[in-house]
């Protein structure tokens, strides 16, 4: 999957400054590279291409219909988003260290020497003070 991401990022015109792949479910922080990035056209293409691979090797299905998308504002810290993403795993128990986790990373940045942004972030959806929509 991680091959996938990275391949159709590029071709798609995007910067993926952390991904985590949980076994449910998978974080990305994109960034678009040009005019021509598409979002949609991004995730249609990547769950195209991954489901395509899934389902040849399990005969299963892979990705649900729609996705949730969040765009940074001005006041969220990347380094928090970056942190909360690279976090989950350690979160949910899968790890103790977060720098040990096989399916996280960046391909923008040395990602797993990085300090962690100890403010942290909460995702708006998540968030039950704050009177911000995603």
């Amino acid at each position: 999957m991680i091959l996938s991401l990275k391949e159709v990022s590029k071709a798609e015109g995007f910067l993926v400054h952390a991904y985590c792949v949980m076994p449910d479910h998978l974080h990305i922080v994109v960034e678009g590279a040009n005019d021509e990035s598409d979002m949609a056209r991004f995730v249609k293409a990547f769950k195209q291409v991954t489901a395509f691979r899934y389902k040849a090797e399990t005969g299963g299905r892979l990705w649900q219909k729609k996705y949730y998308d969040h765009v940074l504002r001005a006041l969220d810290s990347l380094d928090a988003v970056l942190g909360y993403v690279w976090m989950n795993p350690v979160r949910t128990g899968l790890c103790a260290d977060w720098r040990e986790y096989p399916h996280s990373g960046s391909f923008t940045m040395e990602w797993n020497g990085r300090a962690m942004d100890e403010k942290g972030w909460t995702p708006p959806w998540k968030d039950q003070t704050s009177n911000r929509t995603g």
